[in-house]
């Protein structure tokens, strides 16, 4: 899947960063990409990149 900027996401499943153990995205809410490429995660990181698309597929669901 493509994320071009103005998609918005609806997380499915949390993301949890394997490194820090940290909650990047929170199942339930809402997620904008306004980098192309990237979902802004919750410390509002604009250039937060998904490389594999079927990983996007995983935890989000494409609203707009």
């Amino acid at each position: 899947m493509k994320i071009f900027i103005g998609d918005e996401f609806m997380c499915i499943k949390k993301v949890v960063m394997k490194h820090t153990k940290e909650v990047t995205y929170a199942k339930g809410y809402v997620y904008k990409c306004e980098e192309k490429g990237c979902i802004t995660n919750i410390q509002k990181q604009k250039n937060h990149k998904w490389i594999k698309g079927d990983k996007v597929k995983k935890y989000f669901l494409k609203i707009k």
